[in-house]
């Protein structure tokens, strides 16, 4: 699944790993909070 690029003019950047996958966040210039879902399946490493 394909993401959208986090925006240049981002204030902050966060990448967090949930159980479904990953979350990103990052606020703009106006302050407010954007979060966006990227879920994976994680591979099979043995």
């Amino acid at each position: 699944m394909a993401s959208r690029p986090i925006p240049k003019n981002a204030k902050s950047v966060r990448i967090i790993q949930r159980s479904w996958g990953i979350e990103r966040s990052y606020q703009n210039n106006n302050g407010v909070e954007i979060c966006t879902p990227a879920p994976f399946q994680p591979a099979d490493n043995p």
